[in-house]
């Protein structure tokens, strides 16, 4: 167990844990302050530490790593069907921060069945237009290759996970916001964040499939997705986009 100075800009120490039972096969785990563990390695044979050390002297300013998107998997269902099933992103390893979007035709909210081992960040219907959902998990050493949502009643779909490195492993959303509505130009809606160099990210679910396949729209933001089920009635559409919040506070 190791205490390092503040990496996080909250004026505290950090707390890292690495852990491996001793026996032939236990898995080596890794904590960080007192998150759930993350499994590094599933079977370890043996393990041992080293390290290395040096002085720092002066005043020396804790700087946070640049949160990193580093790619995602999309999948969409044209025809109605009652599950939604989407690949996990190429490259994914165990600490990465997985988040999962999921838009659906119609109201499908009292039945839907999100993937075991999720957290919900938000999850809602907008009159009886389109369900929306977002998820996010640390990834451990043993992800499935895909998740899959189910519900009943025949819809249109569309979902993509996002894959991300350089986050707080403890605390990777650090806040939220949500808005609903009827509009040909919605407005994502603002929060204020409370540490330096926070991505911003924007997610959002829209009934039919009147979007610019490629393009968010969103000024001043990357593109990650923005796409639509299909062609035809009942389709629906969905996209993300980021930037990154120099300073805490109002993200606008």
């Amino acid at each position: 167990t190791f205490t390092v100075p503040d990496r996080t800009g909250d004026g505290l120490t950090e707390t890292i844990r690495y852990a491996w039972g001793g026996a032939v096969g236990d898995p080596l785990t890794y904590e960080y302050n007192g998150s759930s563990a993350i499994t590094l390695a599933a079977s370890v044979q043996n393990f041992d530490l080293n390290y290395l050390t040096r002085i720092v002297t002066g005043d020396v300013t804790p700087v946070s790593p640049d949160v990193v998107f580093e790619g995602f998997s999309e999948k969409k269902e044209g025809s109605n069907t009652t599950n939604l099933t989407i690949d996990l992103p190429t490259g994914t390893n165990a600490g990465d921060l997985l988040i999962v979007c999921a838009a659906i035709d119609g109201d499908v909210m009292s039945s839907i069945v999100p993937p075991t081992g999720w957290n919900v960040a938000d999850a809602g219907a907008e009159q009886s237009t389109i369900t929306f959902g977002v998820l996010w998990k640390i990834a451990s050493a043993s992800e499935p290759p895909a998740i899959q949502f189910t519900w009943s009643g025949d819809q249109k779909a569309i979902g993509w996970i996002m894959r991300f490195t350089g986050h707080d492993v403890g605390n990777p959303i650090d806040t939220l916001a949500t808005a609903v509505g009827t509009s040909s130009t919605p407005t994502s809606p603002a929060v204020t964040t409370t540490v330096n160099g926070a991505m911003i990210l924007r997610l959002g679910g829209f009934n039919n499939k009147s979007v610019t396949v490629g393009d968010t729209g969103l000024a001043g933001h990357t593109t990650i997705t923005m796409d639509e089920s299909g062609n035809g009635g009942g389709s629906t559409s969905g996209g993300a986009g980021y930037a990154t919040q120099t300073t805490a506070g109002d993200s606008g």
